[in-house]
Protein backbone atom coordinates (compact mmCIF):
# COMPACT_ATOMS: atom_id res chain seq x y z
CA UNK A 1 0.00 0.00 0.00
CA UNK A 2 1.49 3.33 -1.00
CA UNK A 3 0.87 6.30 1.14
CA UNK A 4 -0.44 9.24 -0.73
CA UNK A 5 1.83 12.29 -0.93
CA UNK A 6 5.08 10.39 -0.11
CA UNK A 7 7.87 10.28 -2.66
CA UNK A 8 8.84 6.95 -4.00
CA UNK A 9 11.68 5.48 -1.87
CA UNK A 10 13.69 2.46 -2.84
CA UNK A 11 13.72 0.99 0.63
CA UNK A 12 9.96 1.31 0.86
CA UNK A 13 7.82 -1.05 -1.07
CA UNK A 14 4.48 -0.17 -2.49
CA UNK A 15 2.72 -2.76 -0.46
CA UNK A 16 4.36 -1.63 2.85
CA UNK A 17 1.99 -0.41 5.46
CA UNK A 18 2.28 2.89 7.16
CA UNK A 19 3.78 1.27 10.24
CA UNK A 20 6.44 -0.50 8.19
CA UNK A 21 7.35 2.74 6.49
CA UNK A 22 7.63 4.46 9.86
CA UNK A 23 9.70 1.58 11.21
CA UNK A 24 12.12 1.71 8.29
CA UNK A 25 12.30 5.49 8.48
CA UNK A 26 13.00 5.42 12.20
CA UNK A 27 15.65 2.75 11.64
CA UNK A 28 17.42 4.90 9.07
CA UNK A 29 17.07 7.93 11.33
CA UNK A 30 18.55 5.92 14.22
CA UNK A 31 21.52 4.89 12.10
CA UNK A 32 22.06 8.47 11.03
CA UNK A 33 21.73 9.66 14.62
CA UNK A 34 24.17 6.97 15.80
CA UNK A 35 26.67 8.13 13.18
CA UNK A 36 26.19 11.73 14.18
CA UNK A 37 26.50 10.82 17.87
CA UNK A 38 29.69 8.82 17.18
CA UNK A 39 31.40 11.66 15.42
CA UNK A 40 30.27 14.19 18.02
CA UNK A 41 30.74 12.16 21.19
CA UNK A 42 32.83 8.97 20.89
CA UNK A 43 35.23 10.05 18.15
CA UNK A 44 36.30 13.26 19.93
CA UNK A 45 36.93 11.21 23.08
CA UNK A 46 39.15 8.82 21.15
CA UNK A 47 40.91 11.78 19.55
CA UNK A 48 41.44 13.46 22.91
CA UNK A 49 42.67 10.18 24.41
CA UNK A 50 45.11 9.77 21.53
CA UNK A 51 46.31 13.36 22.03
CA UNK A 52 46.54 12.71 25.75
CA UNK A 53 48.65 9.59 25.16
CA UNK A 54 50.91 11.57 22.84
CA UNK A 55 51.17 14.39 25.39
CA UNK A 56 51.91 11.83 28.10
CA UNK A 57 54.68 10.39 25.94
CA UNK A 58 56.11 13.86 25.39
CA UNK A 59 55.82 14.53 29.12
CA UNK A 60 57.67 11.31 29.91
CA UNK A 61 60.34 12.35 27.42
CA UNK A 62 60.61 15.70 29.18
CA UNK A 63 60.86 13.88 32.50
CA UNK A 64 63.67 11.75 31.10
CA UNK A 65 65.41 14.88 29.81
CA UNK A 66 64.93 16.45 33.23
CA UNK A 67 66.49 13.43 34.94
CA UNK A 68 69.40 13.51 32.49
CA UNK A 69 69.89 17.22 33.08
CA UNK A 70 69.70 16.75 36.85
CA UNK A 71 72.37 14.04 36.66
CA UNK A 72 74.54 16.26 34.49
CA UNK A 73 73.92 19.20 36.84
CA UNK A 74 74.97 17.12 39.85
CA UNK A 75 78.08 16.03 37.94
CA UNK A 76 78.89 19.62 37.00
CA UNK A 77 78.29 20.73 40.59
CA UNK A 78 80.61 18.02 41.86
CA UNK A 79 83.30 19.11 39.39
CA UNK A 80 82.80 22.75 40.42
CA UNK A 81 83.14 21.81 44.10
CA UNK A 82 86.27 19.79 43.32
CA UNK A 83 87.72 22.71 41.34
CA UNK A 84 86.84 25.08 44.19
CA UNK A 85 88.61 22.80 46.66
CA UNK A 86 91.66 22.64 44.41
CA UNK A 87 91.65 26.43 44.00
CA UNK A 88 91.46 26.89 47.76
CA UNK A 89 94.33 24.46 48.21
CA UNK A 90 96.35 26.36 45.60
CA UNK A 91 95.50 29.63 47.35
CA UNK A 92 96.67 28.19 50.66
CA UNK A 93 99.90 27.02 49.01
CA UNK A 94 100.33 30.45 47.41
CA UNK A 95 99.79 32.18 50.75
CA UNK A 96 102.33 29.86 52.36
CA UNK A 97 104.80 30.51 49.54
CA UNK A 98 104.15 34.26 49.82
CA UNK A 99 104.81 34.13 53.55
CA UNK A 100 107.99 32.15 52.93
CA UNK A 101 109.05 34.58 50.21
CA UNK A 102 108.40 37.55 52.51
CA UNK A 103 110.42 35.88 55.25
CA UNK A 104 113.28 35.13 52.84
CA UNK A 105 113.06 38.67 51.47
CA UNK A 106 113.28 40.06 54.98
CA UNK A 107 116.25 37.82 55.76
CA UNK A 108 117.93 38.87 52.50
CA UNK A 109 117.32 42.51 53.40
CA UNK A 110 118.86 41.97 56.81
CA UNK A 111 121.82 40.18 55.25
CA UNK A 112 122.23 42.97 52.70
CA UNK A 113 122.17 45.52 55.51
CA UNK A 114 124.77 43.54 57.42
CA UNK A 115 126.81 43.07 54.24
CA UNK A 116 126.61 46.81 53.54
CA UNK A 117 127.70 47.60 57.06
CA UNK A 118 130.50 45.05 56.80
CA UNK A 119 131.55 46.42 53.41
CA UNK A 120 131.56 49.94 54.87
CA UNK A 121 133.67 48.72 57.77
CA UNK A 122 136.04 46.96 55.36
CA UNK A 123 136.32 50.14 53.28
CA UNK A 124 137.03 52.19 56.39
CA UNK A 125 139.70 49.74 57.46
CA UNK A 126 141.14 49.79 53.95
CA UNK A 127 141.23 53.60 53.90
CA UNK A 128 142.92 53.66 57.29
CA UNK A 129 145.38 51.05 56.08
CA UNK A 130 146.06 53.15 52.95
CA UNK A 131 146.64 56.27 55.05
CA UNK A 132 148.88 54.36 57.45
CA UNK A 133 150.91 52.89 54.59
CA UNK A 134 151.25 56.28 52.89
CA UNK A 135 152.45 57.81 56.15
CA UNK A 136 154.99 55.01 56.64
CA UNK A 137 156.32 55.61 53.11
CA UNK A 138 156.44 59.36 53.76
CA UNK A 139 158.29 58.73 57.02
CA UNK A 140 160.86 56.61 55.17
CA UNK A 141 161.33 59.30 52.50
CA UNK A 142 161.65 61.95 55.24
CA UNK A 143 164.41 59.90 56.89
CA UNK A 144 166.15 59.66 53.53
CA UNK A 145 165.89 63.45 53.17
CA UNK A 146 167.34 63.95 56.66
CA UNK A 147 170.19 61.57 55.89
CA UNK A 148 170.87 63.48 52.68
CA UNK A 149 171.00 66.79 54.55
CA UNK A 150 173.45 65.56 57.17
CA UNK A 151 175.79 64.43 54.44
CA UNK A 152 178.56 66.64 53.29
CA UNK A 153 176.65 68.27 50.40
CA UNK A 154 173.73 69.32 52.66
CA UNK A 155 171.24 67.28 50.63
CA UNK A 156 171.58 69.39 47.52
CA UNK A 157 171.33 66.34 45.28
CA UNK A 158 168.09 65.12 46.91
CA UNK A 159 164.86 66.04 45.04
CA UNK A 160 161.93 65.38 47.37
CA UNK A 161 159.25 65.40 44.63
CA UNK A 162 161.24 63.17 42.34
CA UNK A 163 161.90 60.71 45.19
CA UNK A 164 158.20 60.50 46.09
CA UNK A 165 157.23 59.92 42.45
CA UNK A 166 159.92 57.25 42.08
CA UNK A 167 158.85 55.39 45.23
CA UNK A 168 155.20 55.50 44.11
CA UNK A 169 156.06 54.33 40.59
CA UNK A 170 158.31 51.48 41.79
CA UNK A 171 155.75 50.36 44.38
CA UNK A 172 152.87 50.30 41.89
CA UNK A 173 155.00 48.26 39.49
CA UNK A 174 155.32 45.49 42.09
CA UNK A 175 152.79 42.64 41.85
CA UNK A 176 152.61 41.77 45.54
CA UNK A 177 151.10 45.02 46.75
CA UNK A 178 147.71 44.94 48.42
CA UNK A 179 144.84 47.17 47.37
CA UNK A 180 145.31 49.39 50.42
CA UNK A 181 149.04 49.81 49.67
CA UNK A 182 148.35 50.64 46.01
CA UNK A 183 145.85 53.30 47.02
CA UNK A 184 148.38 54.79 49.46
CA UNK A 185 151.01 54.94 46.71
CA UNK A 186 148.57 56.58 44.28
CA UNK A 187 147.76 59.26 46.86
CA UNK A 188 151.48 59.79 47.45
CA UNK A 189 152.05 60.28 43.71
CA UNK A 190 149.12 62.71 43.50
CA UNK A 191 150.39 64.62 46.54
CA UNK A 192 153.92 64.91 45.12
CA UNK A 193 152.66 66.27 41.80
CA UNK A 194 150.27 68.77 43.36
CA UNK A 195 151.87 69.85 46.61
CA UNK A 196 155.64 69.46 46.14
CA UNK A 197 157.74 71.63 43.85
CA UNK A 198 160.58 70.18 41.79
CA UNK A 199 163.92 70.40 43.54
CA UNK A 200 162.54 71.06 47.04
CA UNK A 201 164.62 69.51 49.85
CA UNK A 202 162.69 70.52 52.99
CA UNK A 203 161.15 67.29 54.22
CA UNK A 204 158.70 69.05 56.56
CA UNK A 205 156.31 69.59 53.66
CA UNK A 206 155.87 65.82 53.40
CA UNK A 207 153.74 65.70 56.52
CA UNK A 208 151.05 67.82 54.86
CA UNK A 209 150.01 64.62 53.11
CA UNK A 210 147.70 63.68 55.99
CA UNK A 211 145.64 66.83 55.53
CA UNK A 212 145.82 66.27 51.77
CA UNK A 213 144.36 62.76 52.12
CA UNK A 214 141.27 63.98 54.00
CA UNK A 215 140.75 67.26 52.13
CA UNK A 216 141.55 66.71 48.45
CA UNK A 217 138.52 65.30 46.53
CA UNK A 218 140.61 63.20 44.18
CA UNK A 219 142.64 61.78 47.05
CA UNK A 220 139.42 60.94 48.87
CA UNK A 221 138.11 59.22 45.73
CA UNK A 222 141.32 57.18 45.49
CA UNK A 223 140.96 56.14 49.12
CA UNK A 224 137.36 55.05 48.48
CA UNK A 225 138.34 53.07 45.40
CA UNK A 226 136.06 55.13 43.13
CA UNK A 227 138.90 56.81 41.25
CA UNK A 228 140.11 55.64 37.84
CA UNK A 229 143.26 53.75 38.72
CA UNK A 230 144.33 53.19 35.13
CA UNK A 231 146.30 56.47 35.21
CA UNK A 232 149.96 55.84 35.94
CA UNK A 233 151.87 58.24 38.27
Amino acid sequence: MRLPGLPRLRFVKEDDSWLEVCHKTLTIAGVLFAGWAYFHTVHPVFTKEKELLEARGELQGLFRQRDTLEIELRSQRARVEQSTTEIRAKQDQLQAMTATFDSIKQQVGELQTKAGALQSAVERERREASRAYALRVVDTIAREAIDAQVRGDGGKGFDLQARCLQVARDGLAETGKSEAERRGLQVLSLFARRQLKPGVRDFRGLFDIYVFMVADPEAIAIMRGSHDQSEKP
